[in-house]
This record gives C-alpha cells, sequence and structure tokens, in this order.
C-alpha cells in the first residue's frame, strides 16, 4: 500500500469515527482523544521541564490543532518541585503537527498558569523552563546545547530579569542578561570564582569540568544547574 493510500485511509477512518462520536452526542474532547489516538506519530522531541516557581507545578504538552484545554489529564505531562527537573518527557506528533501547546499550572490551587505556543524540530531536545516575572508565571522553551571543551565548564544563563554576568574573576560585564532568554555560551574556569551573575557568585564545583550546563538564576543567584 502506499504512503498516499494509507495517508488516505486513516484520514477516512477518522473521521468516520469523528462523524460517528458526534452523531451518539459525544463531546470535543472525545473527538480530540480519538483523533489523538489515531493519528501517526512518527516525529518526536525530547523535552526537559524546569521549575523554577516558588511552588509545585504541574507541566503539559499537547499537539497544538487539538480542541481541548491543555490543562487536562490527557496532556499532563509532569509534576515538579521547586528548582528540579524532570526526566526527558518524549513528544510525538504527526505529519505537519509539530506546532505545540505547553502549559504550566501550580500543582495545588491551580490557579497561576501560563501557556505558550511553539514550533518543535523533530529528533530535537529542548528545555521548557517556568518561571516568574513578578508573580506572574511564564514559559520559555529553547534548544539544548551541549558544547563540551575540556578544562572549562561550558556554561549558559537563563534569567527572569535583566542581570549583569561576569566570567573568570573578571570586573567586566560580558553579557547582560535578556528577561526569560538564554545567554551565549562562557567558558569558566574556576568553579568557585568563576561566574557571578547579578553580584551573586554561582557555585559550580559540584559539576564536571568539561561539560556543558544550564544555569537558570534569579536575583537570589542560583536556582537551577542542568546539563545540556
Amino acid at each position: 500500500m502506499t504512503l498516499i493510500s494509507k495517508k488516505f485511509r486513516n484520514s477516512a477512518l477518522a473521521l468516520s469515527i469523528v462523524f460517528t462520536v458526534t452523531g451518539c452526542g459525544g463531546g470535543s474532547d472525545k473527538v480530540d482523544t480519538l483523533l489523538d489516538d489515531l493519528t501517526p506519530k512518527d516525529k518526536s522531541a525530547n523535552i526537559t521541564f524546569v521549575n523554577a516557581l516558588d511552588e509545585m507545578a504541574s507541566f503539559y504538552v499537547q499537539i497544538r490543532d487539538l480542541n481541548r484545554d491543555v490543562f487536562s489529564d490527557e496532556d499532563k505531562a509532569s509534576d515538579i518541585a521547586v528548582n528540579e527537573i524532570s526526566s526527558p518527557y518524549k513528544h510525538a506528533w504527526g505529519e505537519s503537527l509539530n506546532n505545540t501547546t505547553f502549559g504550566v499550572q501550580d500543582a495545588n490551587s491551580q490557579t497561576k498558569k501560563d501557556t505558550l505556543n511553539q514550533e518543535l524540530t523533530a529528533d530535537s531536545n529542548v528545555f521548557a523552563v517556568a518561571w516568574l516575572s513578578g508573580t506572574d508565571y511564564q514559559l520559555s522553551v529553547f534548544d539544548k546545547q551541549a558544547s563540551d571543551k575540556a578544562d572549562v565548564y561550558s556554561i549558559r544563563v537563563f534569567a527572569n530579569s535583566q542581570m549583569s554576568v561576569k566570567i573568570n574573576d573578571s570586573d567586566q560585564v560580558v553579557q547582560t542578561t535578556e528577561i526569560g532568554k538564554v545567554t551565549q555560551r562562557f567558558e569558566v574556569n574556576n568553579c568557585e570564582t568563576g561566574l557571578k551573575v547579578s553580584g551573586n557568585y554561582i557555585d559550580l564545583c559540584t559539576l564536571d569540568l568539561g561539560k556543558s550546563y544550564l544555569v537558570v538564576a534569579d536575583t537570589n543567584g542560583k536556582r537551577v544547574l542542568i546539563q545540556e
């Protein structure tokens, strides 16, 4: 059977089930679930969720074409404690369905939340960082970029405000962070005093020299350290 005929058969089957469900009084959530289950998922990305909030948070990920609320049990990926990360989460999708909706909400009251729509690339590895803008939840998604180099710590910094970055015991500011964005990579040669963000030294001494890391920081200093 050709690829085109397979796609036609799958589409026809999906449509027939949709008509059956809607004809029997099934809601849009049931249709979404059926279509999601029936759609061949031959592309995927690995997502590492990062909780830089002040409370435990629930993370969600969904194919954007679905009509249901992203904050549904079907789309829940992980519950993550404060300043912790998830194991890599595999998000899969089918032909031309790489537009993805991310969601985060506080795990207890479920009243504080944020969503983000972003296109993913097949076979990519990304961070999805939840962070605070004042008291508001925010999400940022960006690619992992490992660039290991012997005898240095290869460091990128993600921050929730504009903060100065100094490296290797120099008083020169090498970059000012942008709100909710990741910096360029810095080569740091001193684990104790080699990285200074907004006047706070970031202790790297528990890390492996020669590896690449993401530092998630706020004005109080380091929140999370993650290997790229």
